[in-house]
């Protein structure tokens, strides 16, 4: 089974990377931050954690509060690591499920290198733009002010990293990077005779 890595920071293209890969080439993808909502919300031990970590006000009437946790974690490093660290083995899980037995299955992550989870990935194809893009990206998608923006991207891990560390690079700025993922796709099939 081949496991690759979509990654990139914060509006960078993953998402959309990862519904070309689902919807018109018919790969497997596991949505992280998807499965991370259910999980929030129906994983008692979980809810345990974030309630005991972060407080009552991280579920109103009993739903994640999103909002309330990204208002903590994206002002604060150290515990916006705790909160990945909470998500992270159940994750882990949940990809591991979905995974088996596929020839080859995608998984959408924005904190692969965050979480040191490079080395459970054969390949990790990173998502990348620049960074007025992306800051227009979030002020249309989630009405986010200049502070808040800034907020996000400051507490993310510098997307050169990302880059370096990754053994693909598909920049969503441009106008054929549905072929280049295509292509990408099929250079890691055809290393791997599949």
């Amino acid at each position: 089974m081949i496991l690759i890595g979509v990654t990139g920071g914060i509006c960078s293209g993953k998402s959309t990377i990862c519904n070309y890969l689902e919807k018109t080439l018919k790969y497997p993808v596991f949505y992280s931050d998807d499965v991370a909502k259910y999980l929030a919300n129906n994983d008692l031990e979980l809810k345990t954690s974030i309630v005991s970590y972060f407080g009552e006000e991280s579920y109103l009437n009993n739903v994640y509060n999103t909002k309330y946790i990204s208002n903590i974690v994206f002002n604060d490093v150290n515990k916006l690591q705790i909160l990945n660290d909470l998500f992270k083995p159940k994750i882990q899980k949940e990809w591991g499920e979905f995974c088996k037995n596929k020839p080859i299955a995608f998984v959408e992550s924005a904190i692969i290198f965050e979480t040191n989870l490079q080395s459970a990935f054969d390949y990790i194809i990173c998502a990348c733009c620049a960074t007025d893009t992306i800051k227009q990206r979030l002020k249309k998608r989630n009405n986010y002010t200049d502070e808040e923006i800034e907020s996000r991207l400051k507490n993310q891990l510098d997307p050169q990293i990302k880059i370096a560390n990754s053994d693909y690079l598909i920049n969503t700025e441009v106008k054929n990077w549905e072929k280049i993922t295509g292509e990408t796709i099929d250079e890691i099939k055809k290393i791997n005779n599949l």
